[in-house]
């Protein structure tokens, strides 16, 4: 269905570090559900044309094309407190699970980055390969094992490697091949430069200039997290098949992985259920001076997700974020145009 491919834009503008917290007002719930509004609405278009690959993975992308359709309303019987309950996919492609996952792992790795005296950003390529599930797996694999082989070499040397790793890939629409590489948080620019060195030993046919070590910023770790796929391609190009066979071949894999001395503090495990409040400060109880006692919900309203509005709506048509511009809805539009095209 998608032989063609669709000049757009690079949609990293859909993720962001703001989430929902446990302490919200109204506003900022509203806002916040905006901007899923608009990562949902793109999200659910590229699932439209990696569905009809009919690949392995069409299932999984299903899934996806449900997640975050309801929101649920409750109100608290005994607080007037109101949450909103909403059920997500969590997988790796979804441009809303990725922005949840985000501040998940920021709260989870950033004292572990903190704590690092000379935090690295280094780069880390392979030469491309080609856009393959046999070629691609091959390659990671071998990813996988080289950098186990010079994280060794550096152990015997007296180095200890320390810092977090994240397996990601983009592709080339015209060559016909996808560039699988690792990014990586490394403590101290002389083992980001030896490791960097034993990597190139192990991959002399790989650019030198694609390989890059920077000193990490307040960012980096976002950087890290974004993604594991890039959409669309350098040259802002979008095609299912070619991101339809990295996510086939990155299925089941720990594209994130710490090691050394670089671990993550203890965080609740986050839940495909999501219940998020308003701020109790801003409700006013219903009875004054009532005993503690536990709370009872009952459901105040259920919003349901309209594609063609880019909204969710309850049963008096009351839209739950704010009307998207079309600027917001630029990138969602594209692929639908494209793909209305294609069903002529």
């Amino acid at each position: 269905m998608c032989n063609t491919a669709h000049q757009i834009q690079s949609a990293e503008h859909l993720l962001d570090t703001e989430e929902i917290t446990a302490e919200n007002t109204a506003h900022t719930i509203k806002n916040t559900f905006t901007k899923r509004a608009e990562r949902k609405a793109f999200t659910e278009e590229q699932m439209l044309h990696l569905i009809a690959l009919h690949s392995p993975l069409e299932e999984k992308y299903r899934e996806t094309l449900q997640c975050g359709d309801r929101v649920v309303e409750c109100g608290g019987k005994y607080t007037g407190e109101i949450k909103y309950q909403t059920m997500y996919c969590q997988k790796r492609w979804c441009a809303v699970c990725v922005n949840r996952r985000i501040s998940h792992l920021l709260d989870a790795y950033t004292p572990a980055l903190d704590a690092l005296t000379d935090p690295q950003l280094v780069t880390l390529t392979i030469p491309a390969v080609q856009i393959t599930y046999k070629h691609i797996t091959e390659a990671v694999d071998l990813m996988y094992y080289n950098f186990k082989r010079a994280k060794d070499r550096m152990r015997k040397r007296g180095y200890t490697l320390t810092g977090i790793r994240k397996l990601e890939s983009n592709y080339n629409t015209i060559a016909k091949t996808a560039n699988p590489h690792f990014h990586l948080i490394v403590e101290g620019a002389e083992e980001a430069e030896i490791l960097q060195k034993y990597w190139l030993e192990y991959y002399p046919y790989a650019s030198e200039n694609a390989q890059n070590i920077t000193p990490a910023t307040e960012g980096t770790l976002f950087e890290i997290f974004k993604y594991q796929a890039k959409q669309v391609c350098k040259t802002g190009v979008f095609v299912a098949e070619h991101l339809d066979i990295i996510y086939q071949a990155f299925q089941d894999r720990r594209t994130l992985q710490s090691f050394g001395s670089f671990k993550k503090v203890t965080v609740e495990p986050q839940d495909a259920l999501e219940e998020v409040y308003i701020h109790s400060q801003e409700i006013e109880p219903q009875e004054a001076n009532i005993e503690p006692q536990k709370e009872e919900w009952e459901v105040l309203n259920v919003y349901y997700w309209r594609s063609h509005s880019y909204n969710w709506f309850n049963a008096q048509n009351k839209p739950l974020a704010n009307t998207l511009t079309p600027d917001q809805t630029k990138y969602t539009r594209d692929l639908k145009r494209q793909r209305m095209q294609l069903l002529k």
